[in-house]
C-alpha cells in the first residue's frame, strides 16, 4: 500500500469515487459536547452538538448520489448519529448503520478494562498518555499499535462494500491507524479534527491501494486541529 502524507479533502476522494475506485472512510465522529472527566463510559451517551449535526450532513453533500455505500459505527450514540447524519447528506434516508465494537471501546486497540484506562488518563493526562502510546507503540491498557492497525485493516476490508464504506470511530483509534501506517504523527497542538479520516482507495483494476489522511474541506478545516477533551 502507497502511503501519502500530504492532507486531501473530501472532494478529492470523491473525485476517487467517481474515477471508479472502491474507498473506506475511517473518520472520526463529528462534533459532540465536551465528556466530563467524571464520566466513566466515555461519554457513552453524549450525542452530537446541533453544529455536529450539521457538519456531518455538509460532509455528506459531498458523496451525495454515490451508490452502494455501507456504514460502520462504534456503538457509541456520537458515532451511530455521524453515520446516520452523514447518509442524510448522501440522500440515504433510512441508512443501516451496522454495529462495530470492533472500533469502539474495547475495539482492536484497547484492553477489556476501558474504566481503569480512563482512569489512568485522568491521572496522567489525556494527551500525555496519548502521546506515550503514540510515540511508543503501548501503553497501560491499550494493545500493540502496530498488530492493533493490522488488524483494523484486515477487519475493514472484509466488511467493505465495493464503492464507499464508512467506518465512524474516535480519535484514539483513528490517529493511532494513521501513525502506525506513517501517514502522519499527532500531539495535542496537532490533533485530529471531528469528521477527520483516513482514506484506503483501491483501484478497480489493478488492486493498488493508497492511504491518505483526509478532511472534509481543506478551505473550512484548519490545520492543525487543537486536541479538545
Amino acid at each position: 500500500m502507497k502511503i501519502h502524507n500530504d492532507t486531501i479533502d473530501f472532494r478529492a476522494v470523491r473525485e476517487m469515487l467517481d474515477a471508479g475506485k472502491r474507498v473506506m472512510l475511517f473518520m472520526r465522529h463529528s462534533e459532540r459536547p465536551a465528556i466530563s472527566t467524571e464520566d466513566k463510559d466515555f461519554g457513552r451517551h453524549l450525542g452530537l452538538t446541533e453544529r455536529g449535526v450539521a457538519m456531518a450532513v455538509e460532509a455528506g453533500n459531498c458523496f451525495a448520489g454515490v451508490n452502494a455505500v455501507r456504514f460502520y459505527a462504534s456503538p457509541m450514540e456520537r458515532c451511530r448519529l455521524t453515520a446516520k447524519h452523514l447518509a442524510h447528506g448522501m440522500g440515504i434516508d433510512d441508512p443501516e448503520v451496522n454495529d462495530a465494537p470492533q472500533i469502539g471501546i474495547q475495539g482492536f486497540y484497547m484492553h477489556p478494562d476501558s474504566h481503569a484506562l480512563q482512569a489512568l488518563m485522568r491521572k496522567r493526562g489525556y494527551m500525555e498518555f496519548m502521546e506515550e502510546y503514540l510515540n511508543n507503540g503501548s501503553a497501560p491498557y491499550l494493545n500493540h499499535i502496530e498488530p492493533s492497525t493490522l488488524a483494523t485493516l484486515e477487519w475493514m476490508r472484509d466488511v467493505a462494500g465495493d464503492t464507499l464504506t464508512v467506518f465512524v470511530s474516535h480519535d484514539i483509534y483513528i490517529t493511532a491507524f494513521l501513525t502506525a501506517l506513517g501517514v502522519r504523527q499527532f500531539h495535542g497542538h496537532d490533533w485530529i479534527g471531528f469528521l477527520h479520516a483516513a482514506v484506503i482507495s483501491a483501484d478497480a483494476d489493478t488492486g493498488d491501494k493508497q492511504c491518505h489522511y483526509a478532511v472534509p474541506c481543506l478551505r473550512n478545516n484548519r490545520q492543525p486541529a487543537k486536541f479538545a477533551h
